[in-house]
């Protein structure tokens, strides 16, 4: 595995929360799901973890950061594992990436003047063949956009996510479980430390699409 040199500690920390911990819950899900989706894949850990878990499934990667796209495609480029270097949202379009204190916490804003390609999610469930058995966000706050705007959620049966009040201070977590409710989902689990305005929601589908 290639990373980045100044990331090196903060990534393999990350790594060993996916696979080590399991924060995702990929142990509990089937062995034969057929198609994942990586949305905010970074340099690819939870890809490869996936691969591992699911080596028969078809696996979707995406990443708008193009600083961190070399690593990304060496990791994965063995693994059959097909990458997009694109944001993913409510609607086509375009967007400007916001470096943050590393890759994990870079931020996307939507502007027609951005360089880097925007699908909407309905796009991306038509690349996975018009169903998503697990679907992973780690958007930065983009979640929301693709929870609220896309009727296409209901072809997602399984998601692991994680959660950024932060993006919508003017909402609550309680916002955001409703949310996902009303898309259909039963919670399976929240993780949430000390109050943090982030964390991770695991949850499954009533009935599978």
């Amino acid at each position: 595995m290639t990373l980045p040199a100044e990331e090196k500690s903060v990534l393999e920390h990350e790594l060993g929360l996916i696979f080590f911990d399991d924060c995702y819950g990929l142990r509990d899900l089937p062995k034969n799901l057929k198609t994942v989706v990586d949305v905010g894949a970074n340099v690819g850990l939870f890809s490869l973890v996936a691969r591992h878990h699911f080596p028969h499934a078809k696996v979707f990667a995406y990443e708008p950061n193009p600083l961190i796209s070399s690593y990304l495609r060496s990791n994965l480029s063995a693994l059959d594992i097909e990458i997009h270097q694109e944001a993913v949202g409510a609607r086509q379009g375009a967007i400007k990436l916001n470096l943050g204190e590393n890759s994990l916490h870079s931020t996307v804003t939507e502007d027609p003047t951005g360089e880097i390609p925007m699908v909407d999610f309905d796009t991306v469930v038509d690349r996975a063949g018009g169903v998503i058995d697990l679907l992973k966000l780690d958007c930065e706050g983009g979640e929301w956009d693709i929870l609220e705007s896309s009727a296409s959620i209901g072809k997602v049966n399984n998601l692991a996510m994680e959660f950024h009040l932060w993006a919508r201070p003017e909402r609550t977590l309680e916002d955001m479980t409703d949310l996902i409710k009303q898309r259909g989902f039963k919670i399976e689990r929240i993780e949430r430390k000390n109050l943090q305005d982030f964390g991770l929601i695991i949850a499954t589908r009533h009935e599978k699409a």
